[in-house]
């Protein structure tokens, strides 16, 4: 997969160590969502940092999704290191805090 635009990018890492990488952070939280089953032979989960670009665990990332942020596929998710910096983000463009992955992916 061609990544074109690294932060809104996204990757996960499986227990077997396959990797599957995705442009879009929305596709990739749709993708788990679908495959519930595959989801158990995860070990890490990765974003780029909206901010910094550098890669972050899900498990200290914060969100946001606005009609602002233009990602690849359209889905308009960013991910951030510190709440702050989502909170101010969620503010500039007028978007939703959305919390962390696990959230997402109960909805």
């Amino acid at each position: 997969m061609i990544i074109s635009e690294k932060q809104y990018s996204a990757q996960y890492i499986l227990s077997d160590g396959g990797v599957k990488k995705f442009d879009d952070i929305g596709c990739m939280i749709e993708h788990l969502k679908q495959k519930k089953d595959e989801y158990g032979s995860v070990s890490s989960v990765f974003v780029r940092d909206y901010v910094h670009r550098n890669w972050i665990n899900t498990d200290i990332a914060h969100f946001v999704h606005s009609n602002k942020i233009i990602t690849p596929m359209g889905h308009g998710v960013a991910a951030f290191g510190t709440k702050e910096e989502a909170k101010s983000i969620e503010t500039e463009m007028k978007g939703k805090y959305l919390g962390n992955l696990d959230i997402l992916l109960n909805k």
